[in-house]
């Protein structure tokens, strides 16, 4: 029999709980796997049963709150039951080319994240399967874990090395600490690179900005900004796709930049543009526009896979990820600034950043940060080799970096910006501003 400490664990991060109250702060990721060859349930759902997925802790309980009001992950009195997780969706309609594939699970996307919690009363994860459209959804609650855990835990059961030991290297050698990595390690951490003066120094900076986001400064009031109640408001996405060894392509003239560092240029880029041409009342230079950009504090940028199942420890699951606030700067015509100053910019304040603890000071004041901001970022960088679910290769992931592409999904209320593929075009414009500015 179980005994309870293996039945009741405590969650592997403070921020689980805060994820699992407060639904309004996006608290659900959805990961859409575009697949090669039609979807066979059977086969698909045979993959998730046999996989990792049922045998880890934290997919395979529910958050309840014990006799003291702290919340732990209590294991079911039932064993998990994988139908009580697959969701077989018919769409409705006749799609003949890959854009209006495309476009319609972004439709779905769409509605999917605002009009469908997870079920409390099971595991917080599903799988949604879209006959006719040759795609997955997968859907994880936060309080499970973060981006950088999620897709460990994919790339784990559906990766290239997904059938090997996890306590062995490539080679076939035990490693020196019993572990092996999976995913890339390109993503960038933020745990503060020199400790001492610097860093006390920066976190101080950012932290006295931090203070007045608190308690007075707030972003300017724009066309694009939101109101009460935006986080239930309906969406629409559209996929702007990139090489991304076009992105890579800038380090040449901008020194140890990282894809990160581009992203984020090139949104203030995108967003000055698309400003410029829909409010004529705008000004750039008294404009406040921030985003909230999710950072991963990890000492590595992936998990072992032979952590993934140890219930003990944890050393690298859980929602490790935070946000720093990164101001944009608006531009007032497109001559104003070389294409590739915003880059270099963001590049020098991310740098900062990292030298700062004021990602570990935000976590705890996320709710409040929302309320006055304009937007939200994240990026992940995803497996350079083929992923494939029962035998099925998976040809795009709209969650990550994916085969040396980079897929970037703008989520928008339509009640705000109306017309968001003209935003999508926006961006397409900058970042070939970029490019010829760097050629």
């Amino acid at each position: 029999m179980e005994n309870n400490k293996e039945a009741i664990l405590a969650p592997p991060s403070p921020y689980g709980p805060i994820y699992y109250q407060r639904e309004e702060i996006g608290s659900i990721m959805h990961c859409a796997i575009g697949l090669r060859d039609p979807i066979d349930v059977e086969a698909i759902k045979s993959a998730f049963a046999n996989s990792m997925i049922t045998k880890h802790p934290m997919f395979t309980r529910v958050m309840i709150k014990d006799h003291r009001g702290r919340y732990r992950w209590q294991k079911p009195s039932h064993p998990i039951n994988i139908d009580d997780h697959i969701i077989v969706h018919h769409h409705e309609g006749i799609v003949s080319t890959a854009q209006e594939k495309e476009e319609a699970v972004n439709d779905y996307l769409a509605d999917l994240s605002v009009s469908t919690p997870l079920s409390k009363e099971k595991p917080l994860w599903e799988l949604h399967m879209l006959l006719g459209l040759d795609c997955l959804v997968w859907r994880v609650h936060h309080s499970v874990g973060d981006g950088a855990s999620f897709f460990s835990m994919f790339l784990a059961c559906f990766g290239k090395d997904s059938k090997r030991d996890p306590e062995k290297p490539k080679d076939g050698k035990s490693s020196a600490d019993g572990k092996s990595s999976i995913g890339n390690g390109e993503k960038k951490t933020i745990r503060p690179r020199k400790k001492g003066r610097k860093s006390l120094w920066w976190t101080l900076k950012f932290s006295e900005k931090l203070g007045a986001r608190l308690l007075w400064a707030k972003d300017t009031k724009t066309v694009i900004s939101g109101g009460d109640g935006v986080e239930q408001w309906p969406r629409k996405i559209v996929t702007v796709k990139f090489k991304l060894g076009d992105f890579k392509a800038l380090r040449k003239n901008i020194p140890n930049v990282t894809v990160n560092d581009v992203f984020l240029g090139l949104i203030s880029s995108a967003l000055s543009k698309y400003l410029r041409s829909i409010d004529n009342q705008v000004r750039p230079r008294n404009c406040r526009i921030t985003g909230m950009c999710a950072v991963n504090m990890r000492d590595v940028s992936t998990l072992q896979v032979s952590e993934l199942l140890q219930s003990s420890t944890f050393s690298g699951w859980g929602n490790k990820a935070a946000t720093v606030l990164v101001p944009m700067k608006l531009l007032r015509s497109k001559d104003e600034l070389h294409p590739l100053e915003n880059v270099k910019r963001i590049k020098s304040m991310m740098d900062r950043k990292k030298q700062s603890y004021e990602a570990h000071v935000a976590a705890w004041l996320l709710k409040r940060y929302l309320l006055r901001t304009t937007f939200q970022c994240s990026n992940l960088m995803g497996p350079k080799e083929e992923v494939a679910i029962a035998g099925n290769p998976a040809i795009a992931i709209y969650l990550v970096t994916y085969a040396e592409r980079a897929e970037v999904q703008i989520i928008v209320a339509k009640d705000i910006i109306q017309n968001p593929e003209f935003l999508a075009k926006c961006f397409e414009e900058s970042f070939y501003e970029m490019l010829t500015a760097n050629a």
